[in-house]
């Protein structure tokens, strides 16, 4: 009678054990990049959801409403590095851009997690007119990627002077 052999010998379990590291290494980079581009992605779903609220708010309402960057879902900030940190929709009832007494809250939404980075011009709010229309002079151009981004990964934000959003992706930097 010959008997089966159960288990795996040393040398059959530390092939295993090298097959196995050599795809974990070849697809942890992989996974990074997919995370972080997903995070892009959703940072930029999240930001344009803000502005068409926004829009759709101010029409809704006869009012102006604003889009500012906020650190804290209370207050706009005057720092446009501070989209990074979040943003905040209100009716914006008396000085555009700033919330006071006579403002009414409508949402906050928090900036990206891990390494995503959103940058703006020089601009801290962007605000719509009871018409659809903004009051800028000049387009808020967002960009949203990360630090090593590749390819075309990078997105771009784009509100119009008539109101309209536009997004895209772009080759990153």
């Amino acid at each position: 009678m010959h008997e089966t052999q159960r288990g795996l010998t040393l040398l059959e379990l530390m092939t295993a054990l090298a097959v196995l590291a050599v795809l974990a290494a070849i697809g942890a980079p992989t996974f990074r990049e997919f995370t972080r581009n997903s995070a892009a992605a959703a940072t930029q779903n999240a930001l344009v959801t803000a502005l068409n609220v926004a829009r759709s708010e101010a029409v809704k309402r006869g009012r102006p409403v604003s889009v500012c960057a906020s650190t804290d879902g209370n207050d706009c900030s005057s720092d446009p590095a501070d989209w990074q940190r979040g943003w905040l929709a209100f009716v914006d009832n008396a000085i555009p851009g700033s919330i006071d007494a006579a403002d009414e809250g409508i949402q906050f939404w928090r900036g990206p997690t891990g390494d995503v980075r959103v940058a703006t011009g020089p601009d801290s709010f962007v605000q719509y007119l009871p018409d659809g229309l903004t009051s800028a002079a000049s387009p808020l151009v967002v960009d949203i990627d990360w630090p090593g981004c590749t390819g075309e990964r990078s997105r771009r934000i784009v509100v119009g002077v008539s109101g309209t959003i536009t997004s895209m992706r772009l080759n990153c930097s």
